[in-house]
């Protein structure tokens, strides 16, 4: 593993570390956590070294007041939901800090009428809301979440994230959220740390890095389903014209790139449009005729590949795919705005 984290979570903010599975993700935060001790790091939060291999510093996970919760809830079958949250206040990690609301806490989970249940008793979702309950009970000065919606159903998924929301801002935890799948980052995250081959590649605040991502390796590893060899061929009055595969798109410049530079092109499905006609709108810069190569299914969603002299996605609802008699062979024209294209520059 060889990270470099150095970032700012303001009280009640999340922070995400996303990347695909094996990334490195999880040891990163084990580490943090005190629960791997590794070979050679340092670890600080808030000024306060917890780790610092070269010094022989080593603080203990009881002692860095750090609350986890993981997949599994791996909560105590033997006590019950009332005794399991409040296990470990008056423990060596609880520190010096006011006591926490414990009533509260469970109140904003939900969970206070489960009080004399047993883990056995419990629904999956209710599970994770006690081992929540227990980890923020302590009054962790952070939080750390190892994928922890990841095994619930969609809609306990949903409502847990946004209480979890909800809770950092009242009690002001900061958390690290670990975690693969792009769309609860962009849900319930504030900030974001990208995780590729165990190296954060890239850091700041989540529109920042979904937006512009630095590479097209981190751009591919946030799902920008588009990443296009590309060379830049001319730019006037703020528009940079790309040659993709002999297709010329125009792009906001948001950096002065020469003619001739050697780009990726990043373009998010989300971010096409798809017509049956032509028409041209004023924010719109880029209408490419394009074949229909398939079409499938995402729940409510549909993903539409594209042959626009590149391969391109496009996302539309079933109702849209309806209105536009989409199959596979039919022409449409795709649409993407000027200020939807991201150019990364590449050796």
């Amino acid at each position: 593993m060889d990270a470099a984290l150095d970032i700012a979570i303001d009280a009640g903010a999340m922070l995400v570390v996303f990347g695909p599975s094996g990334a490195g993700k999880t040891t990163l935060l084990r580490q943090i956590a005190g629960l791997d001790r590794p070979a050679r790091a340092r670890i600080a939060v808030g000024g306060e070294v917890w780790c610092d291999t070269a010094a022989g510093v080593w603080v203990p996970p009881q002692r860095r007041r750090v609350g986890v919760v993981f997949q599994q809830p791996t909560l105590f079958p033997h006590l019950t939901v009332g005794d399991n949250i409040r296990f470990g206040i008056a423990g060596p990690g609880r520190g010096s800090g006011p006591s926490p609301n414990v009533a509260g806490i469970a109140a904003l989970l939900g969970v206070e009428a489960l009080e004399k249940r047993h883990p056995r008793e419990l629904s999956g979702g209710q599970a994770q809301r006690v081992a929540l309950a227990r980890a923020l009970a302590t009054g962790p000065r952070l939080l750390l979440l190892d994928e922890p919606f990841a095994a619930l159903d969609a809609p306990t998924r949903a409502r847990l994230r946004r209480d979890v929301r909800a809770l950092l801002h009242a009690t002001g935890t900061p958390a690290i959220l670990v975690t693969h799948d792009r769309g609860e980052a962009l849900a319930i995250g504030d900030l974001l740390a990208v995780v590729v081959e165990g190296r954060v590649r890239q850091t700041g605040a989540i529109a920042d890095v979904f937006g512009r991502p630095a590479d097209a390796e981190v751009a591919a590893s946030l799902g920008v389903e588009a990443v296009l060899p590309a060379r830049i061929v001319g730019a006037a009055a703020g528009i940079v014209d790309v040659a993709v595969e002999g297709v010329v798109l125009h792009v906001a410049e948001r950096d002065p790139l020469a003619p001739g530079t050697q780009v990726y092109a990043c373009i998010r499905a989300e971010d096409v449009t798809l017509e049956t006609g032509s028409a041209i709108t004023a924010s719109t810069r880029n209408h490419l005729g394009a074949t229909v190569v398939s079409i499938s299914s995402e729940g409510p969603i549909d993903r539409v590949a594209l042959d626009c002299g590149f391969p391109l996605d496009a996302l539309i609802t079933r109702r849209s795919r309806d209105e536009l008699r989409l199959a596979a062979g039919a022409r449409v024209t795709a649409a993407v705005k000027a200020t939807s294209i991201h150019l990364v520059p590449r050796d």
